[in-house]
């Protein structure tokens, strides 16, 4: 099967079961803008052993054991949480920046009055790794502010709620 989602650039190459069309069962594969942010198996509908997620650059960015709800392998030494291991999202940095850049809309007033702001988000995920709040870190202008939310809140709608949450000893 192949699926296009012309509004996110979002393609997905995937099979599916012949007695049902609708369950995903076997090879999937991901393109945001013609380029692979994911690949993986799938099993009944569900992400199944371990899949690759991909940069701009098509380089390997990370893999994440579905199997085992672990990751394999992770670039993290921007991380200064203090924890083992931070969330994770379950995706590629390049299709989630993508899907900022593209859906992101400069507010006029903004504009208008020289605005600009490096924004900030905290994203709170319960231990289940499902997203239960958003919220601006430092507030800034409000307008700013509203317009990043916003599109924080649509990225699952996009490529999906899933988090794997934070290790900590």
């Amino acid at each position: 099967m192949k699926k296009r989602d012309k509004l996110s650039s979002l393609v997905e190459i995937y099979t599916v079961l012949k007695s049902n069309s609708d369950i995903k069962s076997g090879d999937y594969t991901r393109f945001i803008h013609k380029k692979k942010v994911a690949s993986g198996q799938y099993a009944n509908n569900k992400e199944t052993g371990i899949w690759t997620f991909y940069n701009w650059d098509n380089s390997i960015c990370w893999h994440y054991d579905y199997d085992n709800d672990s990751a394999l392998f992770v670039d993290i030494h921007d991380d200064t949480s203090g924890l083992d291991r931070p969330p994770l999202y379950l995706g590629s940095p390049f299709e989630t920046r993508y899907i900022v850049a593209t859906n992101l809309y400069y507010p006029e007033k903004a504009a208008e009055n020289g605005l600009s702001d490096h924004i900030l988000i905290d994203i709170y995920i319960d231990k289940n790794g499902n997203v239960f709040d958003y919220r601006v870190h430092d507030l800034g202008y409000a307008l700013l502010d509203i317009e990043a939310l916003k599109v924080d809140a649509i990225l699952p709608l996009f490529i999906g709620p899933s988090w794997s949450p934070a290790i900590s000893s």
